[in-house]
């Protein structure tokens, strides 16, 4: 936890509203788990697959209502009526002010993480043709790199964990 706590501190950018941490808990299989932090939640939400990670975090961003979407996602399932309240998000929170950002992982409670994996600040700038448009900065690695789509954050992500010789973050940095 002390390790995080430095990564992030170190850190030249303050944490703002679209500041996520993702903290990788074991990668194994190509599978990733760990916990989603966001500045307005204090407590992490356990992921154990990229598809919860995407889904806690859309959510998320849903509550927000920041970055807005321009899509609606289309389903399977029969609607109710096109007027219906948004979908509340599966994570749990306390009603929390604006005013309340924390602004340091000091403030946040990350007992649950290892201080030997991998851990990302991810910044969703926009959220334009179903997918997400922002940063992803690697902290143990102090890079930051653009991705263009969730996929692309994805494979990123993954690359990191890998510490593949033909990663996406030998590129130059952005």
């Amino acid at each position: 936890m002390v390790q995080i706590q430095r990564l992030i501190a170190e850190q030249e950018e303050v944490l703002t509203s679209e500041s996520n941490i993702i903290h990788i808990l074991s990668f194994e299989n190509r599978q990733i788990k760990g916990f989603f932090y966001s500045p307005y939640f204090k407590k992490g939400a356990y992921f154990s697959s990229e598809l919860e990670l995407i889904q806690l975090m859309d959510q998320w961003m849903d509550y927000l209502d920041f970055p807005q979407s321009t899509v609606r996602f289309r389903s399977f399932a029969k609607r109710k009526k096109n007027n219906q309240k948004r979908e509340e998000s599966s994570v749990e929170h306390e009603p929390q002010n604006h005013c309340g950002i924390l602004k340091t992982i000091e403030d946040w409670d990350t007992q649950k993480a290892a201080d030997n994996n991998a851990t990302f600040i991810v910044r969703v700038q926009q959220r334009q043709n179903a997918t997400w448009q922002g940063t992803v900065q690697w902290a143990q690695a102090g890079q930051t790199q653009s991705f263009q789509s969730t996929l692309e954050l994805l494979m990123m992500m993954n690359s990191a964990c890998e510490k593949s010789p033909n990663s996406l973050w030998d590129t130059e940095k952005t």
